[in-house]
């Protein structure tokens, strides 16, 4: 998504998501500049723009996925899967003879957030639906479970089967200011937890003898450096990724909610 704001009365951009949210967290944009991308009817102050977690659709609305708005269900259409309002329809129909993924292609099965390869997701936190601020570009790799019992026979045999059958899918997640703390939290905690016990591990095995203890502690630290990354530092995780789709576990409910259901 393109973004604009103005500047002594001149208009200055476009600018992607990324570059956007830096000249807000510098200072370079206020909440009282006036922006605007596409999708919006006017120039907004840019506090109205993200006032923090949407309100669910009501009775007879629906988001369309393309401009983030709330419509009357009668106002929008189904293409590739996402409800897309009447004024987006000429662009996304666009996108689309051009070959080129719009903000669809993307739906829901249970807890699981289903991305088409390639699919752009839409401009919203992945856990709580709000406008988002921050995005962050992942590479998914995948391999079927079976593939574990390899680790009993030799590690080495393990690692290049599963080398050779995984599976990737790329794709940028985005989230809102309050998300991205938690996140930065989480992987920072793991860092310090994973750098603090090697230390302590190091430590104990030089000192064996006078010091068991610190060997002790440093392997309980570790152990806890990688459960605590794998269980919060990395955002999201594949279920399952296909040859067009990835499944995906980490979205929060109200992203969820506003999907159509995966019907394969």
């Amino acid at each position: 998504m393109e973004w604009y704001y103005t500047e002594d009365g001149e208009r200055r951009g476009p600018f992607g998501d990324e570059d956007f949210a830096s000249l807000v967290e510098s200072g370079t944009i206020a909440a009282t500049t006036l922006v605007w991308r596409e999708g919006m009817a006017d120039w907004v102050p840019l506090a109205d723009v993200t006032p923090g977690p949407p309100s669910p659709p009501a009775a007879g609305q629906v988001r369309c996925m393309e401009c983030q708005q709330l419509q009357a269900d009668d106002n929008v259409i189904t293409l590739e899967g996402q409800t897309v309002c009447s004024a987006c329809k000429p662009i996304v129909l666009q996108r689309l003879r051009e070959g080129v993924f719009s903000s669809n292609q993307i739906a829901r099965t249970g807890k699981q957030l289903v991305v088409a390869k390639g699919a752009q997701l839409p401009d919203r936190c992945l856990k709580c639906s709000a406008p988002a601020t921050h995005s962050f570009r992942k590479l998914l790799r995948w391999h079927p479970s079976w593939v574990y019992i390899l680790v009993i026979v030799n590690l080495l045999v393990f690692a290049i089967v599963a080398m050779c059958i995984q599976k990737k899918a790329d794709f940028t997640f985005k989230l809102c200011d309050k998300h991205w703390g938690i996140r930065r939290r989480d992987r920072t905690i793991a860092g310090l937890a994973l750098v603090f016990g090697v230390g302590l591990f190091i430590g104990g095995l030089v000192a064996i003898e006078n010091a068991r203890w610190v060997f002790l502690v440093g392997l309980a630290v570790l152990l806890f450096s990688g459960v605590y990354g794998i269980a919060r530092g990395g955002t999201v995780a594949p279920s399952k990724i296909t040859e067009t789709h990835a499944f995906i576990k980490g979205a929060g409910d109200e992203y969820l909610a506003e999907l159509p259901t995966w019907e394969g």
